[in-house]
């Protein structure tokens, strides 16, 4: 562990490989938004003119910047209704 200039840092070792959903509750609870480089298995969203392109398992869908912000802030965004 290393503290210092009102951070600090803990290493832990883990078995297996590391599970993104565990990190994400366990290191960024209450962000609103984590942004993850590479290959993870959660929804792509990427520029498309002037809106955006979100591709999940099921299929992609285009939305306008306004209409990513409203499904973002839902409790489940992406999530298939019902």
């Amino acid at each position: 562990m290393a503290v210092g200039g009102g951070r600090s840092v803990a290493v832990k070792t883990l078995r297996g490989a590391p599970v993104l959903g565990d990190l994400l509750r366990e290191h960024f609870a209450g962000c609103a938004v984590v942004l993850a480089a590479g290959e993870v298995d959660a929804p792509l969203v990427a520029v498309d003119g002037d809106g955006w392109r979100v591709t999940t398992a099921g299929a992609a869908r285009r939305l306008a910047t306004a209409d990513l912000l409203a499904e973002l802030r839902r409790p489940r965004p992406f999530a298939a209704p019902g």
